[in-house]
């Protein structure tokens, strides 16, 4: 997605803790970050609650987040850990866990789903790090600056220090790092065409930042399709994995989740995918993992009870 490399690479240059959490499963995840496992290794950790035995509960319970911080070697208290989510249900979670977040929404979300994050974002290249006390991105040599220039400059420097300072951080994966929603959401549509049904964005707002179980089951029952839970999965699994190792990162992810490594700032993913899945999405972009402490999977994590919104608590335990 925008601004998401260089917003992990710059926190990851930076020294800053960062973990990544999501709701598929690992074979979905490995198939996600297929051509993006060089993004990977500049995470503390990863969550995928889908696959994770500590994930009890998906999205939107705190448990992924919970986990994911405890695996900081550091145990950062909640209001020192930053998370980045893309969903309504992870930006609760993360809020339920203690911590600050930063919403990176789908441009279609409309402003009730944007308006409780701690900050919301078009794109990971608008981040900028300082808002939170992490080290601010270089700024190239430029031209001096006009006078309305150096007025928008002005209101930029006492504006930077908006939020309370972090230390550690920890990201969702699936819209947030790989731009891996359109994948699943095509994979969703042909199914439902199967069967003379329209998988709508109301429909998607509902399942996002579900474990695949949990959205198979809501999206079946709200279709009506003829069909259980378990092969519809499978249907849109079929479709999504063949697609899903060529998933790109998204604008600014490497960018930012390498900045925080080089500044040693603590990374983690929290995801709902399994760890099978985790590996599949990676595939473009394993370079990336040795740059986060821990990636926590929350479709095969016994701690994870309840999918994303309880996992955030359990990454926190990690750092």
């Amino acid at each position: 997605m925008p601004g998401a490399e260089h917003l992990i690479r710059h926190l990851h240059a930076h020294g800053v803790p960062t973990a990544g959490t999501s709701s598929c499963m690992p074979l979905a995840f490995g198939l996600k970050m297929t051509h993006h496992r060089d993004v990977l290794s500049l995470f503390n950790h990863v969550l995928i609650s889908g696959g994770d035995p500590d994930v009890k509960h998906g999205r939107p319970h705190p448990d992924i987040f919970l986990i994911a911080a405890s695996k900081f070697h550091d145990h950062p208290a909640p209001e020192t850990v930053l998370v980045f989510e893309d969903t309504p249900a992870g930006v609760k979670a993360a809020l339920d866990a203690g911590m600050q977040v930063v919403m990176v929404p789908d441009p279609r979300m409309d402003q009730a789903d944007r308006s409780r994050a701690t900050l919301c974002i078009d794109s990971l290249l608008e981040f900028k790090p300082e808002q939170f006390g992490l080290p601010s991105f270089p700024v190239a040599p430029k031209r001096s600056p006009s006078r309305s220039e150096s007025v928008t400059g002005m209101k930029a420097t006492a504006t930077a220090s908006t939020f309370e300072p972090v230390s550690h951080v920890i990201f969702d994966l699936d819209g947030l790092l790989l731009d891996t929603e359109k994948l699943y959401s095509a994979a969703a549509e042909a199914v439902a065409l199967r069967y003379n049904k329209t998988f709508t964005w109301e429909l998607k707002k509902r399942v996002l930042g579900s474990t695949a179980a949990d959205a198979a089951h809501t999206i079946v029952e709200a279709l009506g399709l003829p069909l259980p839970p378990d092969e519809y999965m499978a249907e849109v699994d079929r479709i999504f994995h063949k697609a899903v190792p060529d998933a790109n990162l998204m604008p600014g992810a490497e960018r930012l989740v390498r900045h925080l490594h080089a500044h040693a700032v603590p990374m983690a993913i929290a995801t709902s995918s399994t760890p099978e899945a985790f590996d599949l999405k990676m595939t473009r972009h394993r370079d990336l993992l040795p740059l986060f402490h821990h990636v926590v999977c929350g479709g095969g994590n016994p701690e994870v009870k309840q999918g994303q919104t309880t996992s955030r608590y359990i990454p926190r335990r990690r750092f």
